[in-house]
């Protein structure tokens, strides 16, 4: 009876060792998916937040030429730093009783600009889609500048969908009947390589309204995207241990029957159908649906070495000997694994924080500063060295950090952190300038929720002081006369326009 006891108490304990380490293992992992969806969604809002930027260049100066607008996507360095944008490209929309004046433009600015019509007959009162300008990366489709793309149903209707909805829309070349019929009547390269792509994504832009009281939808800023399983690549260099799946939502306008991308990243964890951990973290990036599927190899949640010592000594003790065995060997093992797992944790979340390159913290419930990367470190002590260990402020107030140094959009920002903290809101995003002695510089900070039980944020600081400083500058050149500094008759007349206005 004592050997059976024992053999039974050793079989319960063998068990209870195993799943607590599995349980242990279980929440490592679930702190990692975390991480890393954090890294991924970053990636991805550099993409569209890169897209919007090229846009809001043709917004400032609509009359730029090709080349102008190919030395700024050139100098964005977008196809290097972005690896899955194959191409750029920016949809002018144009009212039909405008469409000579703007071909006029155009010509006069790009002698390479051809108005061309897809469509025999444009439809009255419609307006036209133009193919303003295009850069391409390391596919080029070739695009002919000054193509009407309105009878492009996979375009027109994306562009439609994204003016109504404000957001950016994702789509693909592969389900259009006018591209595809195209592609096999004839020999046009051109059309072959926009059915190979992945996808592509674009955003609405805004400009001056033609009475200059506001602004209004102008065109659509796009990028086509081609292998963007870079994507995954580099938003977690360091997470080879996990296997992973990214699937975009392609936006639905009823024309489509493929309406999903996927890209795979297996790394070291093998298939997904072998996993011993898995989870799914759906994702919405101004306006676009994606969903990352993580998962963890069948090693990830090891037998402990415990387990058969536990029951050789069932065998071959008494019950008080393998009772007392087991709880040792528990706590001891429990105590291991947490340490471990917890080390790991820590390791894991700060590399995957430390692999961002624009300043990056997160902040726990209360808004104080849990981990932070080195770029956040360079931002307010850039005399210190990279190895001296300190990676930010931590236990300290984020908002109280800022504030010295915050002389815009202070309370805006103040706003944004604590709505994100409190459930309010899904996402903020504002930019501040930050003035460091007589530096100033500004930033597009945006605070995501971070995904657990404990609460907090994720808060990216993006330098945009070039951009700033290019928008003042295609400002200045727009208002003013180059040779005298005056403003010029234009801004002249708008700011004659505003005093009257006022008086």
């Amino acid at each position: 009876m004592t050997l059976v006891l024992g053999l039974l108490l050793t079989g319960v304990s063998a068990a209870m060792v195993r799943q607590s380490a599995e349980d242990d293992a279980r929440a490592k992992f679930l702190q990692d998916v975390d991480q890393t969806t954090a890294a991924v969604q970053t990636q991805i809002d550099r993409y569209l937040a890169r897209i919007n930027d090229i846009g809001a260049f043709v917004a400032h100066d609509p009359t730029a030429s090709q080349q102008t607008y190919r030395s700024y996507v050139e100098d964005t360095n977008v196809f290097t730093q972005l690896r899955g944008v194959v191409g750029v490209f920016f949809l002018h929309l144009v009212p039909e009783d405008q469409i000579d004046a703007f071909v006029a433009r155009s010509t006069e600015a790009s002698p390479e600009f051809a108005f061309l019509l897809l469509e025999t007959t444009h439809p009255a009162g419609e307006p036209y889609y133009v193919l303003s300008y295009y850069a391409p990366g390391a596919v080029d489709l070739q695009l002919p500048v000054g193509t009407d793309a309105r009878p492009i149903d996979s375009v027109r209707e994306l562009v439609e969908a994204s003016r109504a909805s404000g957001d950016a829309v994702a789509g693909s070349f592969q389900d259009d009947p006018l591209i595809e019929r195209i592609a096999q009547e004839t020999e046009y390269e051109m059309f072959s390589r926009m059915l190979e792509l992945d996808f592509f994504m674009g955003v609405p832009i805004s400009g001056p309204s033609p009475d200059g009281t506001g602004e209004e939808f102008i065109g659509w800023s796009a990028a086509t995207i081609d292998d963007f399983g870079t994507v995954l690549a580099d938003a977690t260099p360091d997470a080879g241990d996990l296997g992973m799946r990214l699937t975009i939502d392609l936006t639905d306008t009823g024309g489509n029957e493929n309406l999903t991308r996927a890209t795979l990243r297996e790394g070291s964890a093998g298939a997904a159908d072998q996993a011993s951990f898995s989870a799914m973290r759906d994702l919405n990036v101004r306006g676009v649906d994606w969903h990352l599927e993580v998962w963890a190899g069948p090693d990830a949640a090891p037998t402990p070495l415990s387990v058969p010592v536990i029951v050789l000594a069932g065998i071959v003790g008494s019950l008080l000997a393998a009772g007392l065995m087991f709880l040792r060997v528990r706590a001891h093992d429990r105590e291991r694994l947490f340490a471990a797992a917890m080390a790991d944790t820590a390791q894991m979340q700060q590399a995957i924080v430390d692999s961002v390159s624009d300043a990056m913290v997160v902040v726990d419930a209360d808004g104080k500063i849990a981990s932070a990367n080195p770029a956040w470190r360079g931002l307010w002590h850039p005399e210190r060295p990279a190895d001296d260990g300190l990676v930010g402020d931590l236990g300290h107030s984020y908002l109280a950090r800022m504030a010295p140094a915050v002389r815009s959009a202070r309370s805006a920002l103040d706003a944004g952190v604590h709505g994100v903290l409190d459930g309010s809101m899904r996402v903020a995003e504002t930019d501040v300038a930050l003035e460091q002695g007589s530096r100033r510089r500004w930033f597009a900070v945006r605070v995501t929720p971070l995904r657990s039980e404990s609460g907090g944020a994720v808060i990216v600081h993006t330098d945009i002081t070039e951009r700033k400083r290019s928008q003042d500058e295609l400002e200045l050149k727009a208002s003013h006369d180059p040779l005298t500094g005056l403003l010029n008759r234009s801004a002249f007349e708008g700011e004659v326009a505003v005093a009257l206005q006022q008086a």
